[in-house]
């Protein structure tokens, strides 16, 4: 089945006996299956709201909720959450760059302080 396709979108449209609920799911279902090889094969882009289901459905996103998710998920919540996460990742990158800048200053100084102590 495909990887993609959120769980709460497979076991809303799918029958019983793991079948796609209807055709149109069915095309639905293909279309981002090839989707999905495309961005695997690095041809298309996937990022925030134009991931593969709405380029499947062939639609932009509607303000206020993400699809194939459950409804009180809205898109600042579901996009926003890797954002968030690369802002943070940069932070303490920064923040262990001027901790490595300052205990080379103050061994800097250290030495310094030695040397003025000599003369």
């Amino acid at each position: 089945m495909l990887q993609y396709l959120e769980k709460n979108f497979s076991l809303r449209h799918t029958k019983q006996n793991g079948e796609w609920a209807n055709d149109a799911i069915t095309q639905l279902a293909k279309r981002a299956v090839e989707l999905e090889e495309q961005v695997n094969e690095g041809a298309i882009n996937t990022e925030g709201a134009h991931d593969i289901l709405t380029q499947a459905l062939g639609i932009d996103k509607q303000r206020g909720r993400v699809r194939g998710k459950q409804s009180y998920v809205t898109p600042s919540v579901y996009f926003n959450t890797l954002v968030n996460m690369r802002k943070s990742i940069v932070v303490n990158e920064e923040l262990e760059r001027m901790r490595e800048k300052q205990e080379s200053m103050e061994q800097a100084l250290a030495n310094l302080t030695s040397q003025m102590m000599e003369i």
